[in-house]
């Protein structure tokens, strides 16, 4: 089997999602570690979820990590884990292509920010309803804040901003 991959210097290479099977095969090929980016719901039913990806890892011989990445989570808990598993190479890079990353991202919105788009949003779908919004609108309400906001909030704040516009 032939696996696709593009060396970026002479310790670490890039390729597309490794199924089970071709992890067996990156250890005789000089891979030591196996870094999965890849969020577990990304692509549904079809994707190998990561926990099988580790077993198959760890039957080769090769460490793994799952550092899934979405480009709404970038963070220094990206860093700390390289730095953990004794890659500091890997983390000065993580570190640098944050640094990158961000600068052609959205800026953040703050905590009012996220507030105020939250209120406007349980505002619009109080019209729509004919009513106030009450808990079991949550789902509603998430999915056209992920609509408006994603990329420019973390969601775990915009949905603690939803339940408080709900709770009172």
């Amino acid at each position: 089997m032939a696996l696709l991959s593009m060396p970026l210097d002479e310790r670490v290479l890039v390729c597309g999602q490794l199924s089970a099977r071709e992890i067996s095969v990156v250890e005789p090929m000089g891979v030591s570690c196996v870094v999965n980016n890849r969020p577990d719901s990304e692509l549904g039913f079809f994707q190998t979820k990561s926990a099988k990806l580790e077993r198959a890892a760890r039957q080769s011989g090769v460490a793994y990590l799952h550092l899934p990445f979405s480009g709404d989570d970038l963070s220094a808990d990206q860093v700390a884990a390289f730095r953990q598993a004794g890659r500091e190479d890997l983390a000065q890079r993580e570190s640098a292509e944050i640094a990158v990353l961000q600068a052609y991202l959205p800026a953040r919105l703050s905590a009012d920010e996220i507030a105020a788009a939250v209120q406007a949003l349980v505002t619009e779908v109080a019209t729509e309803l004919g009513r106030p919004p009450a808990a079991g609108d949550m789902g509603r309400l998430m999915a056209a804040a992920k609509a408006q906001l994603a990329g420019r909030a973390d969601m775990a704040q915009v949905s603690a901003a939803v339940k408080a516009a709900l709770a009172g």
